[in-house]
């Protein structure tokens, strides 16, 4: 019998709060955090001693896992200033952490390069400034500072993909203020999506306008919330009508530009491909609980089949559409933001993503909610009666577990305590959504 994998174990193991693995993490960014080189790049005060909450201190927060099994583990790790990257290496891979060791003596930023104690393993983390990949954009924005830290504040980092900044320019000479601020996205690889925006925005959709950059799109900051923080804030668990008409409103126009705002169907803009993303979910259950596959897969050919019979018409999708994915402004206007996966295919992609994220929220009474009132938007924006059967029901509860089967290693990345039951808990809960339940099983 083959010897379990080094990295296999340190990545079980990273979900035990006292477990081996993430107390060796603990301690070697609670040493490094002890250096001036990386107080000074998370931002804290040195003088106060504040490294023990820092994102390199004594209790960091790893989140986002994504694992290559047998070769790598990335995370990103939080606390306090602005998050780092963290990679933990099997030793088949350790030479990919050349080149970043490279950069960081060429950069003078902050690295941790240390060998995991007792594993074999090796462990590498530093700065955004000294991202992977996302390095060059953000140098060439002038966006990353001496320490390797950047400019603004951090909304949203998925190490070596994308960052999105919240920043304040400083205004023109003599100006009584600074500008407005603005909200910078910055890629890895630029979606063909970046270019669409403000053609979208310029044809009446709902999405903010947008600037293109040389490291991505920056757009204006809306000061009114999400409609996430809404619903959450809901304690009777009904959700505010006017804020879901408004976003189905919203949708219905994004999902009718694509036979209204021409070139669209031109732009490069992939179809929706729910085999390959089911296939692709298979392979990150596979990787952490395979005793489940039989299951997920059951379900998942039930969602091929019905999926198959839908004959709805193309529409141009948000294709991440989810109630954080929705801002409001101080008036109450909705705006949809994060469009990089723009794509083309049935309404019900949308809806069912959004129905997904509710149920997992506990709100099924959001999901059905929303769906309604597309229903009726759609058919207004589209002057005919024929949108207001489509997508029919089956189509939305198919696509609704589609995208539970899609996020169901979440917890796992998540770090979750309870990780293993939850991944079990969410694909009965596609099944019970696929039967009918409205509000699918364990929600």
């Amino acid at each position: 019998m083959n010897a379990p994998d080094p990295l296999d174990r340190f990545v079980a193991d990273l979900h035990d709060p006292d477990g081996p693995a993430l107390s060796a993490v603990r301690s070697l960014l609670a040493e490094a955090g002890a250096t001036e080189p990386v107080r000074a790049a998370l931002g804290t005060d040195s003088a106060a001693g504040a490294t023990a909450d820092a994102a390199t201190g004594a209790d960091p927060r790893l989140e986002h896992l994504r694992y290559k099994p047998g070769h790598s583990v990335l995370a990103r790790v939080t606390g306090h200033g602005q998050p780092w990257w963290l990679v933990v290496r099997s030793p088949r891979s350790a030479d990919k952490a050349a080149k970043i060791r490279a950069r960081a003596a060429e950069s003078g930023f902050p690295l941790l390069d240390a060998e995991v104690p007792g594993s074999g393993l090796h462990l590498q983390a530093g700065p955004v400034g000294l991202d992977k990949h996302l390095h060059k954009p953000l140098r060439r924005g002038g966006l990353v500072d001496a320490r390797g830290a950047v400019a603004g504040t951090v909304l949203s980092y998925n190490p070596w993909r994308r960052l999105v900044l919240r920043r304040v320019a400083p205004g023109a000479p003599g100006a009584s203020a600074p500008e407005a601020p603005t909200v910078l996205r910055v890629w890895h690889t630029a979606p063909a999506s970046a270019d669409l925006v403000s053609p979208l925005h310029a044809a009446g959709v709902s999405v903010l306008p947008a600037r293109r950059t040389r490291v991505g799109i920056e757009q204006p900051w809306v000061a009114g919330g999400d409609l996430e923080r809404l619903l959450a804030a809901e304690a009777s668990g009904r959700a505010p009508t006017r804020a879901l008409d408004r976003t189905a409103e919203a949708v219905a126009g994004l999902h009718a530009a694509l036979d209204t705002v021409p070139g669209l169907r031109e732009a490069g803009l992939s179809r929706v491909d729910p085999a390959g993303a089911v296939v692709a979910a298979r392979d990150g259950l596979e990787a952490v609980m395979p005793d489940l596959l039989p299951a997920f897969d059951r379900v998942g050919e039930e969602v091929r089949r019905v999926l198959a019979a839908d004959r709805s018409r193309d529409v141009l999708l948000h294709g991440d559409l989810s109630a954080d994915q929705v801002v409001l402004d101080t008036r109450g206007a909705v705006r949809l933001i994060d469009l990089d996966r723009l794509a083309i295919g049935p309404a019900g992609y949308d809806l069912g993503g959004f129905a997904a994220v509710e149920l997992i929220r506990g709100r099924a009474g959001t999901a059905e909610a929303l769906v309604a009132a597309y229903r009726e938007r759609a058919a207004a924006v589209d002057g005919t009666a024929v949108r207001a059967a489509e997508p029919g029901d089956a189509a939305v509860r198919a696509w609704t577990a589609h995208h539970l089967l899609l996020r169901v290693a979440e917890p796992f990345r998540a770090l979750a305590p309870a990780w293993r039951e939850q991944i079990g808990a969410r694909i009965r809960q596609a099944l019970a959504v696929l039967e009918g339940d409205p509000v699918g099983a364990d929600a």
